[in-house]
């Protein structure tokens, strides 16, 4: 076996490296880091929109067991209806409320 010999072997280290920044690039880099993001402009609502007033209404969590048939008849629905399951089921017991 060969002795190796480490001193030929630079030729084409150049490949691994990336250039070291120049000293004018360096500061500019520096520079963008060092300057202070600009405040963004947060709209003032004027109006409490109906959303915000249904999140601070109190809510009461259950539990609830449905058959097989009955949760993808529950699913189906909502989804006809383009309510999430939980606001089909608050109507439906508003309506059932207004009815008697």
């Amino acid at each position: 076996m060969a002795k190796k010999n480490f001193k030929d072997n630079t030729a084409n280290i150049d490949r691994f490296f990336t250039p070291a920044i120049s000293e004018k690039s360096q500061t500019a880099v520096i520079s963008k880091i060092s300057e202070k993001p600009q405040t963004p402009v947060i709209p003032q609502i004027s109006e409490v929109s109906k959303k915000s007033e249904i999140s601070q209404t109190p809510k009461t969590a259950m539990t609830l067991r449905l058959r097989p048939e009955l949760k993808q008849y529950l699913e189906d629905a909502a989804w006809k209806s383009r309510k999430s399951i939980n606001e089909y089921l608050n109507d439906l017991i508003r309506a059932d409320m207004n009815k008697s």
